[in-house]
């Protein structure tokens, strides 16, 4: 009797050992599985490509409908994960989570309305090894100096000191003085102040 319950406790160890060991083994497998063929691993060097899909609305509703009016000077730029905070997310949520990058601006002369602190985000750019490739958005060098027409974005009805920048927003100083964006062509300043006084 006592061999018996023995070899049944035997038989009860061996089959929680190996139900286990197959447990392990899934897992194991599971996670070598979806880390090897990951396309968010940064020894890929992309996250993915994303195209944005502007609305241009025409000039003169563009400058209506824009907060801030304001040439200015870019000063600097950073890249920053789209979390909360800024910071990179856990690897399994890596795939979901966008990359901007902010351009931080130093007023030259404002158009329309006012602004303490000038810095705006775009999808796109690379942190940590991976690398969000955003077609169609604006991205100006440091020193270039451009027109915006912005938006203030509100959270909880809280101004705050951000803005969204995207391609219908920013025109490029030509050495003429004018300025210029790929969808409406050439403005000059005076054009402009007579649009956000309409």
């Amino acid at each position: 009797m006592t061999n018996e319950i023995k070899q049944q406790e035997i038989v009860k160890f061996a089959v929680i050992l190996f139900s286990i060991i197959l447990v392990a083994v899934a897992v194991f497998s599971i996670y070598f599985s979806m880390s090897s063929s990951n396309p968010f691993d940064p020894e890929q060097d992309n996250v993915t490509t994303i195209i944005i899909d502007w609305y241009y609305p025409e000039l003169e509703e563009l400058a209506g409908s824009s907060d801030l009016i304001v040439i200015a000077t870019a000063t600097d730029k950073l890249t920053v994960w789209g979390t909360a905070d800024g910071t990179k997310p856990a690897w399994w949520n890596i795939s979901d989570t966008l990359i901007y990058t902010c351009y931080f601006f130093e007023e030259t002369e404002i158009l329309k309305g006012d602004a303490a602190e000038i810095w705006g985000r775009v999808p796109g750019g690379t942190i940590d090894g991976y690398t969000l490739d955003a077609r169609d958005v604006p991205d100006p060098e440091i020193g270039e100096t451009v027109l915006l027409f912005l938006k203030t974005n509100i959270v909880d009805g809280e101004r705050i000191s951000w803005y969204h920048v995207g391609m219908p927003n920013v025109f490029y100083e030509m050495e003429s003085g004018t300025f210029v964006n790929s969808y409406y062509g050439e403005v000059t300043i005076e054009e402009v102040k007579a649009l956000s006084q309409s």
